[in-house]
């Protein structure tokens, strides 16, 4: 048991996933496009800021 914590441990500090490398690609997406629309609303937001304030 404590060697394959031990190996888990070490599958995170080398950047390795546990999960399959299909589901992990899936998840990466789906973080990469929530990122990218977190970034879209808070420039609309900006921009927004920036009429207002104007």
């Amino acid at each position: 048991m404590k060697r394959e914590r031990s190996k888990l441990g070490e599958s995170f500090k080398n950047g390795e996933s546990i999960l399959p490398s299909d589901s992990t690609i899936r998840y990466e997406r789906v973080f990469h496009y929530l990122a990218r629309g977190a970034q879209r609303i808070e420039t609309a937001w900006q921009y927004r800021r920036n009429l207002e304030s104007a």
